[in-house]
Order: structure tokens, then C-alpha cells, then sequence
């Protein structure tokens, strides 16, 4: 297993890439070429290392590894649900 550290970007930064952002449901991740997640990564995990936490699932980026930042799907707003299901 491998880990990335990696900061949410400002919400205009991913839209201005054209990658559709919706800032309500997803984090947007900068990805460098040596920091990114990539094919075969979607469904991990995006923890806030200080919490512990879970804030968010890996979920899609650009067309290349590394070629626009990462979007996550947020977790927070789908906690009720989750919990619902999971007991967690």
C-alpha cells in the first residue's frame, strides 16, 4: 500500500481545469506526476491525518495520472446514510 499526502485545493482552481466540480460532494486534491492517486485507485481513502477521520473516497481526476488535480467524493454529507447502513 502506498500513501500521498495531499492538500485540498481551492474550489475555482478545479473548475477552472473544466473537471466539472461540485463543491457541496466532492474535495478537490492537488496531484503533481509523483503525487497523485491514479487508475485502480478509486473507492480509497482521503483521511484529515489530524482526526483520523474519513473526509472523503477517491473517486476521479484527468484524463493522465497527474495531469489535474484529484477529486474526492466527500464523505460528510453522506454520514446519515452510511450510518444507516453500517451502524457506524
Amino acid at each position: 500500500m502506498k500513501r500521498v499526502d495531499a492538500t485540498v485545493t481551492p474550489a475555482a482552481k478545479c473548475r477552472s481545469e473544466g473537471l466539472n466540480f461540485d463543491s457541496v460532494h466532492e474535495l478537490c486534491m492537488i496531484s503533481t506526476d509523483k503525487a497523485t492517486a491514479c487508475y485502480g485507485d478509486s473507492g480509497g481513502p482521503a483521511l484529515n491525518m489530524a482526526t483520523g477521520r474519513l473526509v472523503g473516497v477517491t473517486s476521479r481526476g484527468g484524463l493522465k495520472c497527474g495531469d489535474q488535480d484529484t477529486l474526492y467524493t466527500r464523505v460528510q454529507p453522506y454520514r446519515a446514510w452510511i450510518k444507516q447502513f453500517t451502524g457506524v
